[in-house]
């Protein structure tokens, strides 16, 4: 509404950059980042995957850009050790749930662990309390969950006390 002066400004940090320009974002981080002083402005864009058109962006609002490459090869890869599975499910809750269970015991073995990634939070608790896979122990990750009990999901989980992690997509990203 014009009210904010972020004449001020002299560090802009946009934190999972690539996901916050891919849910349309784009526009509303030009408007901030117009009302700042480029030349006095370091911005700092942190992203978990850099397609070209992140780099395009970073080019348009970065001076001298700076890439840092926490992989080391320049793109993704996803671990050699993890199965990697897509499956394509009915559309009704109840039939995607013992698919997954489906899935889930045809692929696992009696030490593994799965997690399976949703869209979003209800989709967790929904699934998690499923009758097809509430038997399996899966447990809910997604940001109505506080910090706190995050990390313990995440400590029980890599300790094997339960072998299914139902998470947000946005949790796939940490």
């Amino acid at each position: 509404n014009g009210e904010l002066d972020l004449s001020g400004v002299h560090y802009a940090v946009l934190d999972e950059a690539d996901e916050m320009l891919n849910m349309g974002f784009k526009e509303d981080v030009e408007t901030i980042l117009e009302a700042t002083v480029a030349e006095q402005r370091q911005t700092v864009l942190f992203s978990a995957t850099h397609p070209p058109w992140v780099r395009s962006v970073a080019r348009e609002y970065l001076r001298s850009p700076v890439s840092v490459d926490a992989v080391g090869k320049g793109a993704s890869e996803a671990a050699t050790t993890v199965e990697h599975i897509a499956v394509l499910t009915p559309d009704s809750e109840r039939a995607r749930g013992r698919t997954l269970a489906d899935v889930i015991s045809v692929y696992g073995v009696s030490d593994s662990r799965t997690i399976v990634f949703t869209s979003t939070k209800r989709e967790v608790d929904e699934l998690c309390v499923s009758a097809a896979l509430a038997p399996l122990g899966a447990q809910p990750l997604h940001g109505d969950v506080t910090q706190k009990q995050r990390e313990i999901t995440l400590s029980k989980f890599r300790d094997g006390h339960f072998p299914v992690l139902v998470a947000t997509d946005v949790a796939a990203r940490g």
